[in-house]
């Protein structure tokens, strides 16, 4: 009878194991992870007046990146007004620095998905942890520092990130097959006009790297 104590086993292994792998899922990417994302549609977190000059790509490889650019950076010659991609809570206000300088971080959240704008100047005027915020509101003003392109000028720039909760940290998507029509036409034809002149191979598209694809 010891084959019918090894065929239990078996069998208990083959119901266990994805069991085990689906709560090592939920852990780490939550609902996400079983049930899919939540359909979402969103902007670029500035409006269309304000068109950035410059961008550094998502999974960019660079040299404090060496595993790839954990979002996307948009430049101005301004401090151009950072919008609400989504309509949704602000979940998260921290002080932080960049290059020894200091800026604010705002997490702006939907369900499991968030939008965080990093290197940040100065808030929105009725921007806080917990006001509820709509799509096109102004969270926000990026943070001005030399840039070293161009023998160094004055610029401003907000590290933007798309993604959702999970355990024990955030995930960063791809934000490509989220854009409302016109802001994906915006984003391509920015950086149709910047590759050309683009001066690292690893970020020769918009999302790179373990990033490329990553959208759903």
């Amino acid at each position: 009878m010891r084959w019918l104590t090894w065929v239990g086993v078996v069998l208990v292994g083959l119901v266990a194991l994805p069991l085990l792998i689906a709560g090592i899922s939920w852990l780490r990417f939550g609902p996400v992870a079983l049930f899919g994302h939540t359909p979402i549609t969103i902007t670029l977190p500035y409006g269309p007046e304000n068109e950035p000059r410059g961008m550094l790509p998502l999974g960019e490889v660079e040299g404090v990146h060496p595993s790839g650019h954990p979002g996307i950076d948009f430049q101005w010659d301004y401090a151009a007004p950072l919008i609400a991609t989504f309509d949704g809570t602000i979940t998260r206000i921290e002080d932080a620095e960049d290059m020894g300088e200091p800026v604010i971080y705002v997490t702006l959240q939907q369900g499991e998905h968030t939008s965080t704008y990093k290197e940040l100047d100065a808030l929105g005027p009725t921007i806080a942890k917990g006001v509820t915020v709509k799509q096109g509101d102004v969270i926000g003003y990026p943070h001005g520092h030399m840039f070293s392109d161009g023998g160094g000028h004055m610029g401003y720039q907000v590290h933007w990130e798309f993604g959702y909760d999970s355990f024990p940290g955030s995930v960063r998507l791809c934000p490509l097959t989220y854009f409302y029509t016109d802001s994906l036409a915006r984003i391509n034809a920015l950086w149709a006009k910047i590759k050309p002149g683009h001066a690292n191979p690893t970020g020769q598209q918009i999302c790179n790297g373990e990033y490329d694809g990553k959208d759903q």
